[in-house]
């Protein structure tokens, strides 16, 4: 057995061919080598596990609190213009994840019903933002306004001043898709 005058630790090993005892030293230049790999794994893993980003979430309903399932939730970022749209789920829940930090503005679109806009939403890192919505019976009546404003003249807005036509999906016609 080698004695080493080194005040290194030794680890006794078989040898591969022989199946002889032999001592192999640690030295500095193997514990570099073996501490760099894990130092920079370690790194890695801490700086991927960092959260740069945020989310909105919420739920959609109508004047009643009856949520709206197949809403349009659309997100845009007022520093890069980007778009993110997702869709109310069976219980008028939304959903958008990973979004960039800054400043948003949120949308909700669905036929029959007023868009709903939200500004001034600045979102942080980590944040996990809720907003929730309640929509409003509106394109139709908005319509109906209109026509009201406008002497119940019907061949702007034909139909419109019935106000059996006053429901949601409603779409009056104009007068030139009737010709």
């Amino acid at each position: 057995m080698l004695v080493s005058s080194r005040i290194l630790p030794t680890f006794l090993l078989k040898d591969q061919k022989g199946g002889q005892p032999m001592v192999r030293e640690i030295t500095a230049s193997s514990r570099l080598v073996t501490l760099v790999p894990a130092i920079l794994l370690l790194a890695l893993g801490v700086t991927f596990g960092q959260v740069t980003t945020a989310s909105l979430e919420g739920v959609v309903a109508d004047e009643t609190g009856a949520v709206i399932p197949g809403v349009t939730v659309t997100a845009t970022s007022l520093d890069t213009g980007t778009t993110r749209t997702t869709l109310t789920d069976d219980r008028g829940r939304y959903h958008l994840t990973n979004l960039r930090v800054g400043r948003y503005e949120l949308r909700t679109k669905l036929t029959g019903f007023a868009t709903q806009i939200r500004r001034g939403i600045q979102l942080t890192v980590g944040q996990q933002a809720v907003i929730d919505f309640t929509m409003t019976i509106g394109e139709i009546s908005e319509l109906f306004q209109r026509c009201v404003a406008q002497k119940h003249r019907q061949d702007l807005c034909p139909g419109a001043c019935d106000l059996r036509y006053r429901r949601p999906g409603y779409v009056a016609q104009s007068a030139a898709s009737q010709l």
